[in-house]
């Protein structure tokens, strides 16, 4: 999907799935991606990359601690604007996927990016028992990249602002309780709107 700007141009459009461990962030962007035929690149397998480590490694640390770190996470999210940049460059739409906890870290993108692009950030919620079981069948996921578990997402849910709104980019809500066929028809109907 592309949007026009006001001088009728194609802008290519950056989705920024969002939300806390275990939200259905990571499986909606992948979705939406594909279902696009769109670049997705996921903060974890990007963090993993830069860490020289294979993605299905496991790096269960404290919270904020070893790769989850803030320099580690600066490094990661700079690479997945970068990675962003590169796909608005060629005029192409794209995915990035992180908890993106912070207002200043969705100012970052925003700034950096909504000079070439439309960016719309998809906050992904869902209830805590849908989370845990989430983090249950994770934990036995050895293809998984994601490190999260339940205690990650307590001290993530401590530290999230909520955005009532996010200047200079759109924001959509999605419960990710439903199945990914139902997600997907929410997804592009709240993209009509």
């Amino acid at each position: 999907m592309q949007l026009t700007s006001g001088n009728s141009e194609k802008r290519p459009v950056v989705y920024v799935f969002f939300g806390l461990s275990g939200s259905g962030k990571s499986f909606l962007g992948r979705k939406w991606a594909e279902h696009n035929q769109l670049s997705y690149s996921n903060s974890d397998e990007v963090r993993k990359e830069i860490a020289g480590l294979e993605s299905k490694t496991r790096q269960w640390v404290d919270y904020n601690a070893g790769i989850y770190g803030p320099e580690f996470t600066r490094k990661t999210y700079d690479a997945l604007i970068v990675r962003a940049q590169h796909q608005v460059m060629s005029g192409k739409d794209c995915v990035i996927d992180a908890t993106y906890t912070s207002s200043a870290e969705r100012d970052l993108v925003i700034e950096r990016l909504s000079s070439d692009a439309h960016v719309i950030f998809v906050l992904c919620r869902c209830g805590e028992e849908v989370v845990k079981r989430r983090f249950d069948i994770r934990a036995n996921d050895l293809s998984a990249a994601s490190d999260g578990r339940w205690v990650i997402y307590q001290e993530q849910k401590k530290r999230f602002d909520e955005p009532v709104q996010i200047k200079n980019a759109e924001l959509i809500v999605i419960d990710t309780d439903e199945n990914i066929d139902v997600l997907l028809d929410q997804l592009v109907a709240a993209i009509k709107e």
